[in-house]
């Protein structure tokens, strides 16, 4: 009898001890997740930068079995978490001693990462799925359940993996190019060509512009009489693509005299860059003051006290337009070979239309022999020697494209005042 007593006692010690060893030890499954940069991404994309593998380091299979998520910012309070009390589509077999690896971007979590499978603290679902993640330190963990919705892998910290999405770099603005700040405008027929810098570090192909032009008041700052502006300003308009913009004819007609102001803002919506000063660019002027010719039609009638015809005013400025086309390629340049060999469509970049002055003949620098000049750009020594309106259209930019996939660039019907 005493026998026997001691022998129920011992075995539920071992049974004791086994439970509290596995307490101890954990579950006989490991969950390793990995995620990839780049984080900030909306959370639908996120999950195809996710690599989970599942270790069963036991003899037992498992069926039916499904991996829940957790996500915990640690320094903004968000929590996204599975509902528990969904049933998961995307559950796999874990065969004893085998490891099975889940991939993102093979479409195993798309289950996990539906919105209506997921519960929202800190943030909502409409902010992480269209904008992703705010800037924070985070923890991402997985967990195993089997098909009886019992977890067959170990709790946090076991299954969990760190990663921080830093405050975005904001990206400068862009700079105004023509006209220059400043510049008082003679020549066209309402007709000005507005162009700006394409700021480093934005998507050409889905930044978006809107230029806006006030008329300003007699001496008024142009900086403040963009603060005080009203809607609608002067002239607004967008663009997607292109860093220019032909104001013309049957834009509102400018008044000579005025002072204009303008102002370029940019904005990228598909992969929310952040643009320092909110993408606006600095604030340029400019005086519309075209040169006009008083005519007075001739007459053969003597010279009398008959009052003269009315006169009227002309502008003798035409509005010339050309169209120039093309295509570029690039190649890298070595020893001994032919440049034209293997060269490459230059693809997706910024070309402009610049006005330069070419010169041919001789000129010599201060104390040294003359050279001869067969129309090559001029130097700054000689440019000093061009009257004051040529200096002022040097390095005017007339228009401005990017060249598609093929390399291909077209200036379509930009306004020309250099046309004979």
């Amino acid at each position: 009898m005493y026998t026997r007593f001691k022998l129920l006692t011992n075995s539920i010690i071992l049974f004791v001890l086994m439970m509290n060893l596995t307490l101890l030890f954990g579950q006989d499954v490991n969950v390793i997740p990995r995620i990839f940069p780049p984080y900030n991404q909306p959370f639908d994309q996120l999950k195809t930068q996710i690599v989970v593998d599942v270790i069963n380091t036991s003899t037992n299979s498992h069926t039916g079995a499904f991996l829940r998520l957790s996500l915990e910012g640690s320094d903004n309070g968000i929590i996204i978490q599975s509902k528990e009390d969904f049933v998961y589509l995307d559950a796999f077999n874990l065969d004893s001693l085998k490891t099975e690896s889940r991939f993102g971007n093979m479409g195993h979590f798309d289950d996990a990462f539906k919105i209506n499978n997921l519960s929202f603290q800190g943030i909502t679902a409409s902010e992480v799925y269209d904008k992703g993640l705010p800037a924070g330190n985070y923890t991402l963990c997985f967990r195993l359940y089997n098909n009886d919705y019992d977890p067959i892998s170990n709790d946090a910290p076991s299954g969990c993996t760190m990663f921080t999405i830093l405050p975005p770099r904001a990206i400068e603005p862009p700079q105004l190019i023509s006209p220059i700040c400043g510049n008082e405008i003679t020549t066209g027929n309402n007709n000005i060509v507005f162009s700006w810098t394409i700021p480093p570090g934005s998507d050409p192909s889905t930044t978006d512009y809107t230029l806006k032009m006030i008329e300003l008041l007699p001496n008024q700052d142009p900086n403040q009489a963009f603060l005080a502006s009203t809607v609608p300003a002067f002239f607004e308009k967008n663009v997607q693509m292109q860093n220019s913009i032909l104001y013309g004819p049957t834009d509102p007609p400018l008044e000579s005299g005025k002072r204009y102001a303008w102002q370029v803002i940019a904005k990228n919506e598909e992969f929310n860059t952040v643009f320092e000063n909110e993408g606006r660019s600095e604030v340029c002027w400019f005086t519309w003051k075209p040169n006009t010719y008083t005519f007075i039609p001739p007459t053969n009638e003597p010279k009398d006290d008959t009052p003269l015809l009315n006169s009227f005013t002309i502008n003798p400025s035409p509005t010339p337009r050309s169209s120039v086309y093309g295509k570029l390629y690039y190649n890298f340049k070595r020893p001994n070979s032919n440049l034209h060999s293997g060269a490459k469509p230059l693809k997706g970049v910024s070309v402009s239309l610049v006005v330069t002055y070419m010169f041919s003949g001789e000129y010599s620098d201060a104390g040294q022999s003359s050279k001869t000049y067969t129309y090559k750009p001029m130097s700054s020594g000689q440019a000093s020697f061009m009257n004051d309106e040529h200096k002022k259209t040097q390095g005017q930019v007339l228009a401005t494209t990017i060249t598609d996939a093929e390399g291909n660039f077209n200036f379509e019907n930009f306004i020309n005042p250099y046309e004979e």
